[in-house]
């Protein structure tokens, strides 16, 4: 039962805003537009690679050559687009177009697609016609964002050991080979989990290439992609994921080169055939909570055992102090 004074305290109080029932929405990711170079061209340069090799004779500079607000047109959906050179973007109908696929070069289709029967159906054309014209070819399934977060760094491995066997092939002399490897990645629209996929692979392969600047290079070079607040969400934890991993190496430590860090469901691939990769989940050692001290306030009892609440006010004010919202207000003070 409320006592007088608190009923008193109550009565003198009112609400400065609307209630709200439904569960808090995270803070919103901005992404700002890049900056303009000299040339009125989108700013967005890429830094060295995490692991040099071969692809480190690359122009790691700025590779966006247009101006995409400027130039880009509706039609320019259907196509793909050059993210970096070794890696494009695009939709379903680029990955089965063959002269696309033989003027620029292509050496490996990347497919993302949900995971239901009816996609599988769709997508067993393009691996026909990849078999057909000798291309490499893989499917990553995610049937939601936890899912495809999951399989980003077996994305990144597929892409590297492609262009690593080519690059390979090539300085064998092997005939027909083709001068370096180019791998398309595509999804039923080129604008949703292919796209998430792409920036991953950004994030992890270059040292200063973060969620904000990967999506920035793939909108400054392919405008349609579509980063919802969800996508964006992903994409930043995988950054946090990243950075927890480079520290671990850094003071060195080890993860298993196989590690996935998701929620441990399973994603399907093959190379023109069915196949099951189990993602390897990152065990979640915790400790036994009865052996895990408590964490409370650091109150003073009396004797009596009543808690003298000074320590939790000073708590209040080092929380809440500085904010401009407060949701009552005494009448007094509205006044």
């Amino acid at each position: 039962m409320v006592d007088g004074s608190v009923s008193s305290q109550l009565a003198t109080a009112y609400r400065t805003g609307d209630y709200s029932y439904r569960v808090p929405t995270p803070p919103k990711i901005v992404v700002p537009p890049p900056t303009l170079n000299a040339d009125a061209l989108p700013d967005v340069t890429l830094g060295a690679l995490r692991q040099q090799g071969f692809l480190s004779d690359l122009n790691h500079g700025n590779h966006v050559k247009s101006n995409v607000l400027i130039e880009w047109k509706y039609e320019h959906r259907r196509l793909a687009q050059k993210i970096i050179p070794p890696v494009w973007l695009g939709p379903m109908t680029a990955a089965r177009d063959i002269d696309f696929l033989r003027e620029n070069g292509i050496t490996m289709l990347l497919g993302v697609r949900p995971g239901n029967a009816f996609q599988a159906k769709v997508y067993a054309s393009t691996v026909q016609l990849a078999q057909e014209l000798g291309l490499h070819y893989e499917t990553i399934e995610a049937a939601n964002n936890q899912e495809l977060i999951a399989t980003f760094p077996y994305a990144t491995r597929l892409i590297d050991q492609h262009l690593r066997r080519v690059h390979e092939a090539q300085q064998s002399g092997i005939e027909g080979a083709p001068l370096t490897g180019r791998v398309l990645v595509f999804c039923e629209s080129g604008n949703d989990r292919s796209a998430g996929l792409v920036a991953a692979y950004l994030m992890e392969s270059y040292e200063d290439v973060n969620h904000i600047k990967a999506i920035q290079m793939c909108q400054a070079q392919r405008f349609c992609v579509s980063f919802d607040d969800r996508m964006k969400s992903t994409l930043e934890s995988y950054w946090d994921i990243l950075v927890a991993r480079r520290m671990v190496g850094e003071s060195g430590g080890a993860i298993h080169p196989t590690a996935r860090f998701g929620n441990g469901v399973n994603a399907t691939y093959g190379n023109g055939a069915n196949g099951t990769y189990d993602t390897i989940g990152m065990k979640n050692h915790r400790q036994d909570m009865t052996t895990r001290a408590k964490r409370k306030l650091e109150i003073d009892e009396d004797g009596d055992g009543d808690a003298v609440m000074g320590g939790a006010k000073d708590d209040d004010i080092a929380r809440f102090g500085g904010r401009s919202f407060a949701p009552f207000l005494d009448m007094e003070e509205a006044e």
